[in-house]
């Protein structure tokens, strides 16, 4: 698992929760299945004792005798009872004191989607109201059981609750070890700390959505030491957690340190977690083959001497060189003038304008799993993996880091700007920190209610752009929205070069190119609709491309990255 290991750094005390009414303090004790169980046993000796009573023993003087006798066993059993359940009642709020229990969880701050993280819960019991009944050997365990108010950003892997035995070690114990060495092991596992009366608890989870999910409360079930009664308590999520984050730099965030070290903060700022685009996955797994033929088609950084301002090299000084160029200090240590050459000033910029409104929030859904890409092996998918495939938004945006990175590489600038219901805007840049920057700023982007207005981001983004730059302008249009589009695009032609990357459903590509035959009327009338909306959608394309010169493509989102780069080098190679 790609998860730097961290020291856990205990946790400070919880705060008490509000003070409760008494009865909603005594609706926190439930009875035990146990419990019920023993007493539906005795109403029944009852009742047989009972019914013995009133037949006179069926006219048995010997069954007369028995219900005499059952009656004192259920007399005593009630008193026995009563005795039982009134000592385990005072036991079980000895051991169930809210400000008794202490929280903290230590989990990745920023996670790639899809990537399997374990979230690590450190449980401690400080009360000192037991240790009486620790002594007398009534209380050695809690029988605990535990669920975390995770986020929704998270699909657990394994059911919660979660129940376990805490060992209850007084400071005679021998050892953490010894005690609870008889600790059953399952998944998710619970491990002793290295404190007495602390327990881990370790559950796994898959991130299975972009963005920032925060954590909640923790819930526990305390059942007594005689198993009778049951206590419900909250533990409120205001503790200190402890967050790391994963190697590397694309999974840091602007506000945290690039090292994997731990960070140790209140919960306000440490109670959530970050689930991002899976960049790492993009450039090693399904799209390495679109990189590598990028590559081969001469993706690769050129750099030239020129009178640009980024430092290249220090070369001996030649006739014709600037003042400027002189590296005295360099000149005076060698005993000879030398200059410093620059890389030429021939990068451009490329902003993508990301439409998030309505039309975005189509999912894919594949009737044949061979169609999901063509480049994945598709044996042995299950239902997460083909989800994960069918997200529409996150293929847009996964071809948009892509992208980015093979501009980065040509040493280009890269920006975002997004609309319908979303504004973000990431001014153009270039360096080793634009993904990690990308991956930040994307993380919370999902497609709005909202209709996007085309020609409003356009205005907006002509305001904030001052050089000639590339525009990817990529959108699910509709032909209602032609002439708000077409200005639009006219409008950023004026001064760059713009490409229109117009989406389509994976489902109506099935309809209109695959082997789909209608069967019936409907799905006659079905297609020839289809076949119209087609039409219209290429005619927009004409206009488009015949009215503002834009690069106009239509093409599925999962097929998206490969036609974005082969429009990026060609407008790039003129």
């Amino acid at each position: 698992m790609n998860q730097a290991h961290a020291q856990h750094t205990p946790s400070s005390q919880i705060q008490v929760q509000p003070k409760l009414s008494f009865w909603q303090r005594l609706r926190q004790f439930q009875p035990s299945t146990k419990l019920v169980k023993i007493v539906l046993l005795w109403w029944l000796v009852l009742v047989v004792a009972t019914a013995l009573d009133m037949t006179s023993g069926f006219g048995s003087s010997a069954l007369e005798s028995v219900s005499n006798l059952l009656y004192y066993l259920c007399a005593l059993a009630l008193v026995v009872l009563v005795i039982a359940c009134v000592l385990d009642i005072i036991m079980l709020i000895a051991i169930s004191q809210a400000s008794s229990y202490q929280v903290s969880r230590k989990f990745p701050s920023n996670v790639p989607i899809y990537h399997e993280i374990d979230i690590e819960v450190s449980l401690s019991f400080s009360g000192a109201s037991f240790k009486p009944f620790n002594k007398l050997g009534f209380i050695k365990s809690i029988r605990l059981e535990f669920y975390d108010d995770y986020p929704n950003h998270l699909t657990l892997l394994d059911a919660m609750s979660i129940a376990f035995d805490m060992p209850l070690l007084t400071p005679s114990a021998n050892s953490i070890e010894n005690t609870i060495e008889n600790q059953p092991t399952s998944t998710p596992t619970t491990a002793p700390n290295n404190q007495a009366n602390t327990i881990t608890i370790c559950y796994p989870v898959l991130p299975s959505e972009r963005g920032t999910g925060y954590f909640g409360d923790s819930y526990l079930r305390i059942a007594s030491p005689m198993r009778l009664w049951r206590r419900a308590l909250i533990i409120p999520a205001n503790d200190t957690s402890t967050v790391h984050s994963f190697h590397g730099s694309n999974y840091q965030s602007n506000d945290k340190p690039k090292s994997s070290s731990t960070i140790t903060q209140p919960a306000h700022s440490a109670q959530y977690l970050r689930v991002l685009a899976d960049f790492s996955g993009l450039l090693n797994n399904q799209l390495s083959v679109i990189f590598e033929k990028s590559r081969q088609a001469g993706v690769q950084a050129l750099t030239k001497e020129g009178q640009g301002s980024d430092f290249l090299d220090l070369r001996e000084y030649s006739a014709g060189d600037a003042i400027r160029q002189i590296d005295w200090k360099a000149s005076s240590r060698l005993r000879k003038l030398m200059s410093k050459s620059y890389e030429d000033d021939n990068d451009q910029d490329l902003v993508f304008l990301l439409d998030c409104g309505e039309q975005m929030r189509h999912q894919d859904v594949y009737h044949d799993e061979s169609a999901i890409d063509e480049t994945i092996n598709n044996e042995g998918l299950d239902s997460i993996e083909i989800a994960r495939y069918g997200r529409y938004f996150d293929k847009v945006l996964n071809a948009v880091l892509l992208l980015a990175y093979i501009a980065n590489k040509q040493s280009d600038r890269v920006g975002l700007m997004t609309f319908g219901g979303i504004e973000v805007f990431l001014p153009p840049k270039k360096g080793s920190t634009l993904i990690r920057d990308l991956l930040n700023e994307t993380a919370d982007i999902k497609p709005t209610m909202q209709t996007g207005d085309y020609l409003m981001a356009a205005q907006d983004l002509m305001k904030k752009l001052k050089k000639r730059s590339i525009i990817v302008l990529i959108t699910n249009t509709r032909a209602e929205a032609s002439d708000e589009l077409i200005q639009a695009v006219n409008l950023l032609s004026k001064r760059h070069n713009v490409v229109f990357a117009n989406l389509m459903e994976q489902a109506i590509y099935e309809r209109l190119y695959g082997d789909v035959i209608p069967e019936n009327m409907d799905d006659a009338l079905l297609y020839h609709a289809l076949v119209d909306y087609q039409q219209s959608r290429q005619q927009l394309q004409q206009r488009l491309s015949k009215q503002t010169g834009a690069l106009c493509l239509q093409t599925m989102a999962n097929q998206l990255p490969t036609v974005l780069i082969q429009a990026y080098l060609s407008l790039s190679r003129r």
